[in-house]
């Protein structure tokens, strides 16, 4: 099972992606949080992703490629949170992947729950910017992957457990029912 789930920010990317890496033994790759300790590093890479993270716009592609591709490269099995953000990432990822899931949440909760969650690049105007640049940046890979037959819809605005019973369930449909011989998919 290899997953990339995307949504806006503040749609419960990171916490799905935790609950569901421990349900079906996933590798968890963040990559929010590995952009974060990034900046920790103060490297020039970190200078760069501190800058646009600032202003709340998506860090460089050669940042966030090279991490991804490095990250699940020989791993058999993984979900990344936060990736890909924008067309040229989609296009630019080096693997395979099962499925996309597609966090929705409404501009309101969204808002709401990253002014709760108190980070310093979490004040009112970020998260508008935040849900502009994302709504821009990543329409055009919903698309793309509605195209191919990979994405998954799953509605981000209920309670993080109800949105992990969902997910689970419909991940368990997806990938562990019986087919039509009798043997169970991958």
């Amino acid at each position: 099972m290899k997953l990339f789930i995307i949504g806006p920010p503040g749609s419960g990317k990171g916490t799905q992606a935790e609950m569901i890496a421990k349900e079906f033994n996933l590798k968890h790759i963040g990559i929010g949080d590995i952009l974060r300790k990034k900046v920790l590093e103060k490297s020039k890479d970190g200078k760069v992703i501190k800058d646009h993270m600032d202003r709340g716009d998506l860090v460089p592609n050669y940042i966030v490629d090279k991490i991804v591709n490095d990250k699940t490269k020989d791993v058999d099995k993984f979900i990344v949170d936060g990736f890909p953000r924008d067309i040229k990432q989609a296009e630019g990822f080096k693997g395979k992947v099962d499925k996309i899931i597609y966090l929705t949440s409404s501009d309101e909760v969204i808002i709401k729950r990253l002014l709760l969650r108190k980070r310093v690049d979490d004040t009112l105007e970020i998260i508008k910017h935040r849900i502009r640049v994302y709504n821009e940046d990543t329409e055009p890979v919903i698309k793309f992957y509605k195209k191919k037959k990979l994405l998954l819809e799953i509605n981000g605005n209920p309670t993080i457990e109800e949105v992990f019973i969902d997910l689970k369930n419909t991940l368990k449909k997806i990938f562990f029912s019986k087919n039509s011989w009798g043997k169970f998919s991958p």
